[in-house]
């Protein structure tokens, strides 16, 4: 086995605490029925693709089939399905529930997407978990309490084909975007409506759902909601905190002039004005005199900077210094972190890099690192190989990059890591990751 680069992190922090560490982690497979790429005999393309996983280890994912087109794209969507496993229990839930591609679950219910089989809407439902049903006759599972939120109709000039494409590819960047941002676990949701000058690229809006059926679009919204989405400030974390929603955004600093900021929106019952609240980072790095940016905030109100990691709950204030000199590559917009265990998409090359050359587990109490590729060959004696793409996605309209590397899900209290990677043999590999 070839070990990696050294990852080099000095933590300048002092720590009592008792903390996590990658060792308390349990490492196991998982079968092939949750994350796979195949043809089957009809020449058409299967994908079964984890998407999220909730707190209580609930993991969801698609069971997508489409026609390929003979020039990388795709002619029509042929199958759209998903599934619900329980990585506690290890047993599924719901193994195939029918018209649905799941993009998010939390709590009581999941997200769901669903491309009209006439290929003019776009719809997204609600469906709590305790309303699947399972035909026996078909062998199915169906959910007939799940609720329309959105029935974006779809400009019909636009062929079909590249709706199909746009389907496949956009709802997997939106579950791996609601994993922080896109959903919260009670359900509540942002949805964005497609505009019908979809080649032109014209922005398109959105409407807010909350969990309790209450609605407003971005054309009826407060200034300050659509504040939300204008730059540079980037939306970082969707939550639920004493009964609202509530949305964490962060500014980028301004070099060493002014530092970045934290704010907080709390939605009101009226789903007027939000009620805003702001932290300051006043964070300076040494190495270069500037404020620091900040990456990531977790639902446990942990801030991850380019610096270290710092907490909300004391104006980060107390700040636990980590040098990532040399592997700011590890660093990424969706990655899982909290006091204790960091892990990222790592890339030899350094930040920036369009590369991903493992994933790295991180302790923050006692300063060492792991590569997944080293504790799967310690285990399982298998050689992982992040040069080949997992997923293969249809090229549309003017995409032109359609593989989908290495894949990491995770749910937001860190306590399930889902890895998939094929192997040197060109197996499609998927491990779990579980925190004892």
């Amino acid at each position: 086995m070839i070990k990696r680069i050294a990852f080099f992190l000095v933590l300048n922090a002092l720590f009592s605490a008792a903390y996590a560490s990658v060792g308390d982690y349990d490492l196991r497979r998982l079968p092939a029925s949750l994350g796979n790429e195949f043809t089957n005999a009809n020449g058409h393309v299967r994908q079964f693709m984890p998407t999220t996983i909730n707190n209580q280890g609930l993991m969801a994912g698609t069971r997508m089939t489409w026609i390929p087109d003979g020039n990388g794209g795709v002619s029509a969507i042929q199958g759209q399905a998903s599934y619900i496993y329980d990585l506690e229990s290890r047993s599924y839930v719901a193994d195939f529930i029918v018209n649905m591609a799941i993009t998010y679950i939390g709590d009581s219910s999941y997200i769901a997407k669903r491309l009209h089989p006439a290929g003019t809407r776009w719809q997204t439902y609600r469906c709590p978990i305790s309303g699947l049903v399972e035909d026996m006759s078909r062998g199915v599972w169906e959910n007939p309490s799940c609720t329309l939120l959105d029935n974006d109709y779809l400009d019909q000039q636009i062929p079909q084909s590249d709706w199909a494409g746009a389907f496949l590819l956009f709802n997997v960047v939106r579950a791996g975007g609601d994993q922080v941002y896109g959903s919260n676990p009670e359900g509540s949701t942002v949805v964005m409506d497609f505009p019908d000058d979809f080649y032109n690229g014209n922005s398109g809006e959105y409407t807010y759902y909350r969990h309790d059926g209450v609605s407003v679009h971005s054309s009826e919204a407060p200034q300050s909601w659509n504040n939300l989405a204008d730059n540079p400030v980037s939306i970082m974390h969707f939550g639920h905190e004493s009964g609202s929603d509530v949305v964490y955004t962060a500014q980028d600093a301004n070099s060493s002039s002014s530092p970045a900021k934290v704010l907080r929106y709390q939605m009101p019952d009226n789903l007027t004005d939000p009620v805003v609240s702001q932290t300051v980072i006043d964070w300076i790095d040494p190495s270069t005199g500037e404020y620091v940016n900040v990456a990531a905030i977790n639902e446990s109100g942990d801030v991850l900077t380019e610096r270290g990691i710092c907490s909300l709950s004391d104006g980060c204030n107390s700040k636990n210094n980590i040098d990532f000199t040399g592997s700011a590559g590890a660093i990424g917009p969706f990655l899982m972190f909290d006091d204790e265990v960091l892990a990222a998409r790592y890339c030899s090359n350094g930040a920036g890099s369009d590369c991903l050359s493992d994933f790295i587990l991180y302790d923050v109490g006692s300063e060492q690192s792991s590569f997944l590729s080293d504790l799967v060959f310690d285990k399982f004696s298998e050689v992982l190989d992040y040069d080949t793409p997992v997923f293969t996605l249809p090229v549309f309209a003017t995409v032109i990059d359609s593989d989908l590397d290495g894949r990491m899900i995770f749910s937001r209290n860190g306590k399930y890591l889902v890895f998939l990677v094929r192997d040197v043999g060109g197996s499609i590999n998927r491990y779990v990751m579980k925190k004892n």
